[in-house]
């Protein structure tokens, strides 16, 4: 019976962690740092109340860096870490959109605030694609 318990439970554990979120705190963006831009804390979506959007992560930075070249920073790594950009560079570049596998980010200077952190003028956000 013992076995069966373990053998059950694992798979349980692990689709639980990637509808909370687990596979987005492994990214290296959740922890990546640049110079100029400071980070603040994070916004996570609260279990069980993300239907229909996502389980997501943001992270709130402010810089004093032009919008545009802190947005650039930030996805100058994403690009280091096998990120691909899905939609055109916009012009002024101060909000961008990429994805990796299963997991989308967005990068955004564009008058983004957090909730828990209102000087917040920079957000990085990862969340699971569900398409």
């Amino acid at each position: 019976m013992h076995h069966r318990t373990t053998t059950t439970t694992i798979p349980l554990i692990l689709i639980a962690c990637l509808l909370t979120g687990c596979r987005l705190r492994q990214d290296p963006l959740y922890t990546a740092t640049w110079d100029g831009i400071e980070f603040l804390g994070t916004e996570e979506s609260a279990d069980g109340t993300w239907k229909p959007p996502p389980p997501s992560i943001t992270r709130c930075f402010t810089t004093t860096l032009p919008p545009e070249e802190a947005v650039q920073r930030i996805m100058t790594t994403a690009e280091q870490e096998n990120w691909t950009e899905t939609k055109p560079t916009p012009k002024p570049a101060t909000t961008r959109w990429a994805r990796k596998e299963r997991i989308k980010l967005y990068i955004s200077a564009a008058d983004e605030r957090c909730e828990n952190h209102p000087e917040t003028n920079l957000i990085l956000t990862l969340s699971i694609a569900i398409n």
